[in-house]
């Protein structure tokens, strides 16, 4: 069983520890991990602000000082699921004279659905709009929602038993803002976030890179093919692809004019419009650069998706099933479904496949590849669909259709 997990998050600063949080009213944006809002000597509310994923909203984040706070707790054992509220309050060490409104501050994070008998879990939490420097912290439980049975909320994050492996090893990385906790501000990306290591997309991504044009002149040197100008080619065919992807989700995600991610299909895209234009001008057949290109393209790919799990993105909605992988969505972690290393390990044996048939069979004008892209481009409609952000569109089951037909017919030209 897995539910998707919904946070919200209030602040208020300058409020006194005592203060309750009011209920946020029935809105689609606070159901998203940006929909943060802060109030200055006010009780925490929710208003309607430009999208925190826009351009202007993010640099402000990164350039400014906040609170990288993080709170462990144990999945009780419930009928069903059920939500969790959690309370962080803080105040400013060494504070010249009397305390402002920046000195203290009050923040809570809602949990809607936290799956029962889950295991151990972290919440994540960014104060911002305070003044830099150390701060004392506690966190704490302050109400378990619909089915709560406070008889069960006993523990604490000093008694918590963390059996996963991998949760052991992220909470003596990022431990619980326990009683009194000492803590400084620092800058967003470099705060300690359980499950998350910063720097792992770009990394990782640039490795895939890096291999598949080494795995892809291998190929051609074995194959007896002239490479120099395939390289090329190769390499301004990356450059769209990077454009492509980029593009790709912003157009996707125009209406809430975010940009701070990257799109598989655009990628692809970029590189087919590439390779369209490119090798004809280069008199460069075009079976006989794709086949190499797709085991290349897919073991690149399933690298890069290492790094989609080590950076809280593309993954799955929280789960009490015992093969859920302990992972964040950058604010949430806990045991999921693990869909970067699903569709890794698929990009893996799809790109190895072909990369076995092409050894044993030489080049098959392309047929290779194109059953190699459309296999992978089948089992990841799957795994989008076992996501905590769905992206499937109406448009989606006919391209996987004509994606099928093309599967088939490639495969038996590529058999005979």
């Amino acid at each position: 069983m897995s539910k998707q997990t919904k946070v919200r998050r209030q602040t208020a600063f300058g409020v006194s520890a005592q203060t309750p949080p009011k209920t946020a009213p029935e809105n689609p944006a606070e159901n998203t991990p940006d929909s943060t809002t802060s109030a200055v000597n006010t009780a925490p509310t929710i208003t309607d602000a430009a999208p925190a994923n826009s351009f202007t909203a993010l640099m402000e984040k990164a350039s400014q000082e906040i609170l990288t706070l993080n709170y462990w707790f144990e999945a009780q054992p419930m009928p069903e699921p059920y939500s969790v509220v959690i309370k962080f309050t803080g105040t400013r060490n060494n504070v010249e004279g009397k305390p402002g409104p920046r000195d203290t501050f009050t923040h809570f994070e809602t949990i809607d659905e936290v799956p029962p008998n889950s295991g151990s879990l972290s919440v994540t939490a960014h104060v911002d709009g305070i003044n830099p420097g150390e701060w004392t912290v506690t966190a704490q439980v302050t109400d378990l929602g619909k089915n709560k049975n406070k008889q069960n909320n006993k523990n604490t994050p000093t008694d918590i038993v963390i059996k996963d492996p991998l949760a052991r090893m992220w909470h003596a990385w990022a431990p619980s803002a326990e009683k009194k906790s000492q803590v400084k501000t620092g800058f967003l990306y470099w705060g300690k976030t359980p499950g998350i290591i910063p720097g792992a997309w770009p990394i990782l991504v640039t490795l895939g890179i890096i291999v598949a044009i080494l795995l892809q002149t291998a190929i051609m040197t074995h194959e007896h093919t002239i490479i120099g100008a395939r390289l090329s080619v190769t390499f301004f065919a990356l450059i769209a692809g990077i454009i492509g992807g980029k593009g790709w989700f912003i157009l996707k995600h125009l209406d809430e004019r975010r940009w701070e991610g990257w799109t598989i299909q655009g990628f692809v895209f970029g590189i087919a419009v590439a390779l369209l234009l490119l090798l004809p001008t280069n008199h460069i057949s075009i079976g006989s650069f794709l086949d190499p290109l797709g085991p290349s393209l897919l073991i690149g790919i399933g690298i890069g998706r290492l790094g989609c799990f080590f950076a809280g993105c593309c993954g799955g909605p929280l789960t009490c099933e015992p093969w859920g992988v302990w992972s964040s969505d950058q604010r949430i972690g806990g045991k999921r479904v693990p869909t970067q290393l699903m569709e890794s390990s698929f990009a893996f044996i799809t790109g190895f496949a072909e990369l076995l048939l092409l050894w044993a069979k030489g080049p098959a004008n392309g047929a290779f590849f194109a059953a190699a892209v459309a296999v992978y481009a089948l089992g990841r409609q799957g795994i989008l669909r076992m996501r905590q952000e769905r992206n499937i569109t109406k448009w989606d089951n006919y391209i996987t259709a004509a994606i099928a037909a093309i599967f088939v017919i490639s495969l038996i030209f590529a058999l005979k």
